[in-house]
């Protein structure tokens, strides 16, 4: 969504300069390393251990799907 001039501050006014952009793929890099990560290599160990036995790892599995999502769009978005 985007915010024309709120509040009057112009940096929440909205246009995408090479400034904004570059802020915005540096987050998403950042974003990509420092969480999905080491999030995904906390599923793999916790996956490798227990395997399908229990209903946290349907949930689990769920998480990485969703969690992959946001960063293949974060990851589409910084391309």
């Amino acid at each position: 969504m985007l915010v024309s001039e709120f509040a009057g501050l112009k940096r929440f006014s909205g246009d995408f300069t090479a400034e904004n952009w570059a802020q915005f793929n540096i987050f998403g890099g950042l974003y990509i390393f420092l969480v999905y990560a080491p999030f995904a290599l906390d599923f793999y160990e916790y996956f490798t251990e227990f395997g399908l036995r229990n209903i946290t790892s349907y949930v689990a599995i769920e998480a990485v799907v969703i969690m992959t999502m946001i960063a293949l769009c974060l990851l589409l978005e910084i391309i």
